[in-house]
């Protein structure tokens, strides 16, 4: 019988290539002269430990198939899955090659990603059934921001003359903190005068003090992106605080006051006292500061015409973001609960600095008994 060409298609054998009543496998005789189609993809995909700062190694995945979903036969040649090598290019340049399994998969593991966008490519050499093979493009990225970060709550004291208020507190905020020239150092609780308050005219209370709790810490954001051939994108992003975190009762000058003529040694050791407490539980808080380190991964599905590389990195860094304020508010407003209810009890107790006797007793350390009792009560360590 004579030879006929074959043509075989990726997706399996295309019969209308035989003559008329042949089919593969049906006729002995029957050779496949012309090489089959390959597709090959590629996958990488990264090694990132939780106590690493950026992933440790990346692994490109290549696949690489030829529509067959098991071995057949086409007259007497046997037809397999492609065997044989596949070779890796990492930013355009050949850094390895491995050998096909018997699934039709290679791997290739390298050191993890340096800043930056890398396209990531395998090349399929071909066997003496299957053709060589490229994939498209997929890649991998890594970006990092460091910043630092302040949270802050505020709360007025208002004392003296008229009494009758506790303080007004604001709710926790997160904000970047700029560059701009540091203000002169506030005063502590040993160091406060009245020089440190701007004096107002008249007021219903002899004066003000405005104390904030600011938290404020350095902050590595990471996020890492992979893409493979087939458009499907991958992002992972972490938010991680760097070093030690301090928290600071800090005195707010501009926002205090003392009315003029009403400036006394008493009410200035009542102002004191509520900054010392603020500075005391602020010590404790340190021993309360939670891990504020957040992860979130986000998978997008993209196309030819749609990189979703950073429609990934923009999901999963919002996600992170958003995660890690809440978790530093919820802190911040336990700390600022602590805190007013403290002062609170001050003020209550010493009528805002005009009862003498309950003054001498928090002056004492009463302050400390109470804020520990309350700070128990919200389940910190004291």
């Amino acid at each position: 019988m004579g030879k006929f060409r074959t043509r075989l298609q990726v997706e399996g054998l295309d019969q209308r290539w035989l003559p008329s009543g042949l089919s593969p496998g049906s006729a002995p005789g029957v050779v496949a002269t012309a090489l089959m189609p390959s597709r090959t993809t590629i996958t990488p995909t990264l090694t990132w430990p939780i106590n690493s700062d950026t992933p440790t190694s990346v692994t490109l995945t290549a696949s690489v198939g030829g529509g067959l979903v098991a071995p057949t036969t086409v007259g007497t040649m046997a037809i397999t899955r492609p065997t044989g090598s596949v070779r890796f290019y990492y930013d355009g340049a050949v850094v390895g090659a491995a050998t096909l399994d018997a699934t039709g998969t290679a791997r290739l593991t390298l050191p993890g990603p340096s800043l930056g966008q890398h396209p990531v490519k395998a090349e399929y050499l071909g066997d003496a059934q299957y053709a060589p093979s490229v994939s498209r493009d997929g890649s991998v990225g890594l970006e990092r921001t460091t910043r630092t970060t302040r949270d802050v709550t505020e709360t007025t004291y208002l004392d003296g003359n008229g009494g009758g208020s506790s303080g007004t507190a604001s709710a926790g905020s997160t904000s970047p903190v700029g560059a701009a020239a540091a203000p002169p150092a506030p005063p502590t609780a040993d160091t406060l005068t009245w020089d440190d308050y701007p004096k107002v005219p008249s007021s219903q209370w002899s004066a003000g003090t405005t104390i904030q709790n600011v938290l404020e810490r350095g902050e590595t954001e990471t996020v890492v992106t992979t893409r493979d051939s087939n458009f499907k994108a991958t992002a992972e992003a972490r938010i991680k605080v760097d070093g030690k975190v301090t928290p600071r009762a800090v005195l707010v000058r501009d926002k205090s006051f003392v009315v003029r003529g009403q400036e006394s040694d008493e009410l200035l050791e009542h102002e004191r006292l509520h900054l010392r407490i603020s500075e005391y539980i602020a010590l404790k808080a340190a021993g309360n500061v939670p891990d504020l380190s957040i992860t979130a991964t986000v998978s997008v599905q993209g196309d030819a015409l749609n990189d979703p590389n950073f429609k990934a990195r923009d999901a999963a860094l919002a996600k992170a973001r958003a995660d890690y304020v809440s978790k530093g508010n919820a802190f911040m407003k336990k700390w600022n609960d602590i805190v007013f209810l403290v002062q609170k009890q001050y003020d209550s107790e010493t009528d805002h600095g005009n009862n003498v006797a309950a003054q001498a007793a928090w002056f004492l350390g009463h302050y400390t008994v109470y804020a520990d009792l309350v700070m128990k009560g919200q389940g910190w360590k004291v």
